[in-house]
């Protein structure tokens, strides 16, 4: 490991991995960590997040909660001044392994944080384990992210949200049905996958099979409803984020369907909750973190 010594690297991890969550980690590490090395050099950090496109507004509060976490900590981690250096993640797996391509060789960061979509995490997956450059992920987790040696997640692994709410759903639905629709890409199959895994020990029924629609730009809902009408659904079960999770939430109260939603988080998030208005009302959802934890970390850091 270049640059850090394995020492060194584990110190600046105990303080970066309570970036990216406002759990009990942040309280362990307020101080930002120390390092008795006599290293005082500045800690380069390539932050890969989504400037443009679909995610952007999860890269936005990625980045809005990381630099937080190092200004109340006097800009240092591990006992070491940080300098943070940005590349757009956007959101293809091409335009991922481009950024990664620009922190790694012209800006030569030393360890890497970010990474919103789980496409991206794939396709950067074996270039992050070739580099042996350590990526703390703060969102992406595809289920299939299994055997690396340099990738942290702070998050959660992507069919986790599915699973928290599969026998919660099928109680509630009874013996009535749920139609499911997801972006057709990794995270949204991980999710659905990971709701089945639940829903249906618990009795549930599913509406037909599972419709995934474009990403990233598929915007138009409207056959998703279609198919929801003609389905006899009682409730609808999906996964959309950014852009789409705005464009889903307010489509389908246009459209007049009356069956409640459940989802991940991600479907009423930060500042999508805010654009999508009296539209979210009712909608249900699960994930790892809300800014309504009742501790004295997240107190501070909300």
């Amino acid at each position: 490991m270049s640059q850090l010594n394995r020492r060194q690297a584990l110190k600046l991890f105990a303080a970066l991995g309570a970036a990216g969550v406002a759990g009990p980690a942040l309280a362990a590490c307020g101080s930002g960590g120390s390092d008795d090395s006599g290293d005082r050099s500045p800690v380069k950090i390539g932050m890969l997040v989504p400037q443009s496109g679909a995610y952007k507004t999860i890269g936005d509060e990625q980045t809005y909660g990381f630099e937080l976490y190092v200004r109340l900590n006097g800009n240092k981690l591990g006992g070491r001044p940080v300098q943070l250096v940005y590349a757009d993640e956007g959101e293809s797996a091409g335009s991922g392994k481009a950024a990664l391509a620009k922190l790694l060789k012209q800006d030569q960061v030393q360890v890497l944080c970010g990474v919103a979509n789980s496409l991206v995490m794939e396709a950067i997956k074996d270039d992050v384990e070739a580099a042996q450059t350590p990526l703390l992920g703060s969102n992406a987790s595809p289920t299939t992210l299994g055997g690396v040696r340099y990738i942290w997640r702070t998050s959660y692994v992507n069919d986790e949200p599915g699973q928290a709410l599969g026998k919660y759903v099928a109680e509630r639905v009874g013996r009535g049905s749920v139609f499911l629709a997801a972006a057709d890409y990794a995270a949204g199959h991980d999710i659905v996958g990971g709701f089945l895994k639940t829903f249906k020990p618990a009795g549930g029924k599913v509406a037909g099979e599972p419709m995934y629609t474009p990403f990233p730009d598929g915007n138009d809902f409207g056959p998703v409803f279609s198919r929801v009408r003609a389905s006899g659904a009682s409730a609808v079960f999906c996964f959309y984020g950014g852009t789409q999770a705005l464009e889903f939430v307010k489509q389908y109260h246009d459209a007049g369907l009356k069956q409640p939603i459940y989802a991940p988080g991600f479907l009423t998030e930060g500042s999508i909750l805010k654009q999508e208005g009296d539209a979210a009302k009712g909608i249900l959802t699960a994930m790892n973190y809300s800014p309504d934890l009742d501790n004295q970390a997240n107190r501070r850091f909300v």
